[in-house]
């Protein structure tokens, strides 16, 4: 019991420095969704194969919120980050080379399997 919330309560730490790296505002709702769908990712990597169906609805349940406002939340977070920062961090952290004229605009489940991933290696 004990072991497992502190095990998680440090992956929630982690997501959370990486969203704020990677430019994903702190003070919108779309940050605590993001969270919550890493999260979940990193516990049950199946759960990215039907993002809408399943992973939304699920962590919209624990914000009472449903499914499309979990998607729409996140999307303008991240819509907010790229317009700020245009995703340099995301496309450095992932090699993902590109000239300033087209940086990369990762999808919301994008962002959710590229950091799921980035973390479950750190912890592997």
């Amino acid at each position: 019991g004990e072991i497992m919330k502190n095990f998680d309560r440090g992956i929630k730490d982690k997501i959370t420095k990486i969203l704020i790296q990677i430019g994903i505002p702190a003070n919108l709702q779309g940050f605590d969704y993001f969270r919550e769908c890493i999260f979940f990712v990193i516990k049950d990597p199946r759960s990215l194969k039907s993002v809408t169906k399943i992973l939304y609805p699920q962590v919209g349940e624990l914000f009472n919120v449903n499914g499309s406002a979990v998607e729409r939340c996140m999307r303008h977070a991240s819509d907010v980050a790229y317009d700020k920062t245009k995703f340099k961090k995301i496309n450095d952290l992932y090699g993902i080379t590109t000239n300033e004229i087209t940086f990369y605009k990762p999808t919301n489940s994008e962002i959710i399997a590229l950091v799921a991933e980035f973390l479950r290696m750190e912890m592997a």
